[in-house]
């Protein structure tokens, strides 16, 4: 199931932030709004949550030397 990152703010002007589960992003944005109302705050953003997978060489080894790695898209 995709997940989405969100963000908001509370009225103190603290960030919250966190990950939901979720089939479309409509749905992904009611679960959100409804965590915002029950825990006051404010919904400031919403997207999908992306993640790559990569290999890489290291130090040009031509033999073994792979590196696997995950890594969470950031903006």
């Amino acid at each position: 199931m995709p997940e989405f990152r969100f963000q908001g703010i509370k009225p103190g002007g603290r960030a919250v932030q966190g990950i939901v589960s979720a089939e479309t992003r409509a749905h992904a944005k009611k679960i959100v709004l409804d965590l915002a109302q029950k825990n006051q705050f404010k919904l400031t953003g919403l997207r999908a949550r992306a993640t790559f997978i990569y290999k890489v060489r290291r130090n040009g080894e031509k033999e073994g030397g792979l590196v696997n790695g995950k890594m969470e898209r950031r903006r």
